[in-house]
């Protein structure tokens, strides 16, 4: 199933304050060992990045195990902060298309999107 980026579509985005320089934290989410320990390559649609600006924005396309297998976009935008610290900016958007069409008024089925 082709996905798309759309910006209207639902996103979960999460910051977190991290207490290690933005450099260590890019390794921890470009490095694929590194990454396995808390993003599992099974979660992923495709284990290259589909979004890469070096050192500052990275994002990868996950498909979720069970059925109907929605596609989604992980976006982790890295920035220093005045400390030595990094703000680690997370975006979850369903991209899906089949998620993404309107309900019919007889259609109890929720689109639920695990978080990354």
């Amino acid at each position: 199933m082709d996905d798309v980026l759309n910006e209207a579509a639902p996103a979960l985005v999460m910051e977190q304050w991290l207490p290690a320089p933005p450099e260590r934290v890019w390794r921890a989410l470009f490095d694929p060992a590194l990454r396995e320990c808390w993003l599992p390559a099974a979660d992923l649609a495709d284990p290259q990045p589909c979004l890469c600006e070096e050192g500052r924005e990275l994002g990868f396309r996950l498909r979720d195990a069970q059925p109907p297998h929605l596609h989604s976009l992980v976006c982790f935008q890295l920035r220093a902060d005045d400390g030595g610290g990094t703000v680690l900016t997370i975006v979850h958007r369903l991209t899906d298309l089949r998620a993404l069409r309107p309900l019919a008024a007889n259609d109890d089925h929720r689109t639920m999107m695990r978080a990354a």
